[in-house]
């Protein structure tokens, strides 16, 4: 297949860097373009994680086939990906170009985006947050697949993170509820011995 042509294959895949299943198997994956060109067809690295994928470390590298691939719940790129037939004819960046969807905001367009990564995802400029400070009790960000040991689901994090991020906001709060309450309790507490102590020196006083 003629390098114009595997560029438009490829351009046309709903993804181009991302989390996606491979028949029922979480994988990193991305697109392996010197393997494509070389097959006349798209083909995909596919990777244990993100951090894996950064070092080049691959699991194995498949044909594209849409029946045997789908979304991920860790992933975004397919959930929003539009096929489109006027993207630049070459072979450099095709990750860096979106397309032009009327159904989406007027920020996705057709040039590469200037972004900000903000330690979790990458942030479009429209996007400003305040930043959330990490760890939260047992969870930080990161490309790891971990198993939570309060919820025991899988979940993707920091190395060292213990917890998903819903369990530890939630131990986060419930500790801090049940601190309160110990808080209120010594207040009270506090609260009787003065008004005792205002009480005897007031009739010691006298």
């Amino acid at each position: 297949m003629k390098a114009k042509n595997i560029d438009q294959s490829l351009m046309n895949l709903p993804f181009a860097v991302d989390w996606l299943e491979f028949k029922g198997e979480t994988y990193f994956a991305q697109i392996n373009y010197q393997e494509s060109a070389k097959a006349g067809k798209p083909m995909i690295d596919l990777h244990y994680c993100a951090t894996k994928a950064f070092n080049g470390i691959i699991e194995k590298t498949v044909q594209w086939d849409k029946s045997k691939f789908k979304p991920s719940k860790l992933g975004q790129s397919w959930k929003l990906w539009k096929p489109h037939t006027n993207y630049p004819r070459t072979t450099q960046h095709f990750s860096n170009f979106y397309v032009k969807d009327t159904s989406l905001p007027d920020m996705w367009t057709m040039t590469p985006w200037k972004t900000e990564d903000n330690g979790l995802y990458t942030l479009l400029p429209t996007e400003k947050i305040t930043k959330i400070k990490y760890p939260i009790g047992g969870f930080a960000p990161g490309h790891y697949m971990s198993k939570c040991v309060s919820c025991e689901q899988n979940f993707m994090g920091d190395k060292l993170a213990r917890q998903c991020e819903p369990c530890a906001i939630n131990t986060v709060n419930e500790s801090n509820t049940k601190a309160l309450t110990e808080l209120h309790k010594l207040k009270t507490a506090l609260e009787k011995i003065k008004f005792s102590n205002d009480i005897i020196n007031e009739v010691l006083g006298k």
